[in-house]
C-alpha cells in the first residue's frame, strides 16, 4: 500500500511539473487537461488561474472529474458571478488518492486510511484602466491529510492582464504564500510559479491560440505551452495543447512514445446554456488522464 501511494504522489509531480505540495498544481478542472496545462486566457471553460479573467466571462457554475492512473481522482466546482462592479469567483478542488490498507511489519492488517488533498479559494478580479488592465487576486487554504497526520498553508495567486487591440498578454504569481503545518518537522516553503502567457483571438476562423511560459521561482526551470480552442459553426469546441515537458521524456527511437508525450485534446458541445466537455492529457504512451466537465450558464 505504501508503494501505491509513493507511486501516486510521484506520478502526479512528475507529470505536473512541481516539487514541494505538489498537488497545488495538479490538473483538477477537466477544460485544461484539454490545454495540456495550459489555457490560462482562453474564454472557454476557464478555470479561473489568473484572477482578472473573472471580468471577462458570464456567470456560470462548473463541475469536472478528472480520472488519473493508480485509481486517483480529482474534482472541482467553481462558481463565478458579478455583484455591482465586482467580479468574484469561488473554486473547491479535491484529490482523492483513495483508500489504503494499514497493516504492521509482519503484514497484519490493522485497519485502512485515506489520503486526498483540498484546495479551497476565492477569486477577485477588476478593471482598473478602462477595459484594457485588469488586476485579479486568488487567495486559498490548502489542506492535505494522510492517514492521521495533516499539512496546510495559504495561498495566494496575484495576476494582471492586457488587452490590447489584437493580442491579451498576463502575468500570474501562483502560489505564493505561506506553510502553516507540514507532515514532519522539517521547515517548507512553497514555490510559486511565474506564469506569463500570450493570447490571440483569430476572429474569422473561429480560432484562439496561446503561448504559455512557467518558471519554478525557486530552480528556474521552464516549460512551454502552446495551446488551441477552435470553435465549429455548430456549437462544437475543439481544444488542444502541447508542453515542452515531453522534450525531458523523448527516449530513443520510440516514435508512438515521443509523439503522444504531453499532449492534451478535448472537444465541448454547448446547448442553449448548458456545455459538456471531454477531455484527454497523454503523459506517455502507458499514462493517459481523462476528464469530463459539466457547466451551467445562471
Amino acid at each position: 500500500m505504501i508503494i501505491k501511494i509513493l507511486y501516486s504522489l510521484i506520478f502526479i509531480s512528475i507529470a505536473c511539473a512541481q516539487n514541494t505540495f505538489s498537488s497545488l498544481n495538479t490538473l483538477t478542472h477537466g477544460g485544461t487537461v484539454g490545454y495540456s496545462g495550459g489555457g490560462y486566457l482562453f474564454s472557454f471553460q476557464n478555470e479561473f488561474r489568473n484572477a482578472a479573467m473573472l471580468v471577462t466571462a458570464e456567470r456560470t457554475l462548473q463541475l469536472s472529474l478528472v480520472s488519473y492512473p493508480a485509481d486517483i481522482y480529482a474534482q472541482s466546482a467553481i462558481i463565478n458571478g458579478k455583484i455591482k462592479n465586482h467580479h468574484l469567483g469561488f473554486a473547491i478542488n479535491n484529490i482523492n488518492y483513495g483508500i489504503f490498507e494499514s497493516r504492521t511489519t509482519d503484514n497484519v492488517l490493522t485497519g485502512s486510511f485515506s489520503a486526498n488533498d483540498t484546495h479551497i479559494q476565492i477569486g477577485y478580479g477588476r478593471f482598473i484602466y478602462k477595459d484594457k488592465i485588469i488586476v485579479g487576486l486568488n487567495s486559498g487554504l490548502f489542506f492535505s491529510q494522510l492517514e492521521k497526520t495533516n499539512a496546510s498553508l495559504i495561498t495566494i495567486s496575484p495576476s494582471a492582464l492586457l488587452r490590447a487591440k489584437h493580442f491579451s498578454a498576463a502575468l500570474t504569481i501562483e502560489h505564493y504564500g505561506k506553510v502553516l503545518d507540514t507532515y514532519t518537522s522539517h521547515s517548507e516553503q512553497l514555490t510559486p510559479s511565474i506564469v506569463f502567457s500570450l493570447h490571440k483571438d483569430i476572429s474569422i476562423y473561429p480560432l484562439e491560440l496561446e503561448f504559455t511560459s512557467i518558471s519554478l521561482s525557486d530552480t528556474g526551470k521552464k516549460a512551454y505551452l502552446v495551446s488551441a480552442l477552435y470553435k465549429t459553426y455548430n456549437n462544437v469546441f475543439l481544444k488542444g495543447g502541447i508542453s515542452s515537458n515531453r522534450i525531458d521524456r523523448i527516449s530513443g527511437n520510440q516514435l508512438r512514445k515521443n509523439l503522444l508525450n504531453d499532449i492534451g485534446f478535448g472537444i465541448g458541445y454547448a446547448f442553449d446554456n448548458i456545455v459538456l466537455d471531454f477531455n484527454t492529457f497523454t503523459y506517455s504512451d502507458s499514462h493517459s488522464i481523462f476528464s469530463i466537465t459539466i457547466s451551467s450558464k445562471f
